[in-house]
């Protein structure tokens, strides 16, 4: 701990997979079936699948192109850590910036989901660590382009052709803008801590 936070920035394992009707909706699947590689964090996926070597550099040439399959992909980073001796305060982890549709395990029980890459979210851990012991940490990221196909989508949203990203809460240049085409990513990308709430 500094400054009553511990941090879990770093590396983490990244399982991935396409994301379809036949894919499992347990933690396991991935570690199983999916590709597997080293994750950064704070980051994104691409940035780590260019790092394992898996893709080219997406900001060359026309590379970028390369990078569309994986909007329909789940993502699974996890790690572990060592928890603080119990306290009476509460201990709340911080995931300043997270893309998109997350659902959060603490050893493999579901503790909280977010929807918003805009926000920091904030999840009591309180009543589900591991006191002075290792702990499981698991970000499972759920493709936003699937997510939205099941949303009721307003009639006037569909007045042009990425009209859809209006309905996510993520930067609307991910969906192509002056500064870069297309990329709308997955990830951590801001900080994540574990902090003592007092």
């Amino acid at each position: 701990y500094m400054n009553n936070k511990l941090c879990l920035n770093g590396e983490w394992k990244l399982y991935y997979a396409l994301e379809n009707s036949q894919m499992a909706d347990d933690l396991q699947y991935l570690r199983e079936n999916g590709e597997k590689i080293e994750a950064q964090v704070p980051g994104n996926v691409e940035l780590d699948l260019y790092r394992a070597g898996k893709e080219p550099d997406p900001f060359w040439g026309e590379n970028i192109y390369l990078y569309r399959k994986y909007e329909f992909y789940r993502w699974q980073f996890e790690r572990t850590f060592t928890a603080p001796a119990r306290s009476s305060s509460r201990q709340v982890l911080v995931f300043e910036g997270l893309n998109n549709f997350a659902d959060i395990y603490l050893n493999d029980e579901w503790v909280a989901d977010c929807a918003n890459s805009l926000i920091a979210h904030r999840v009591d851990l309180t009543d589900h660590l591991r006191y002075g012991e290792e702990n499981h940490l698991t970000v499972r990221i759920r493709s936003a382009a699937n997510e939205v196909r099941k949303m009721d989508i307003p009639a006037y949203v569909r007045t042009h052709e990425n009209g859809h990203f209006m309905m996510l809460r993520m930067p609307a240049s991910s969906f192509g803008w002056d500064i870069m085409g297309r990329f709308p990513s997955a990830g951590m990308w801001r900080g994540v801590y574990l902090e003592e709430e007092k």
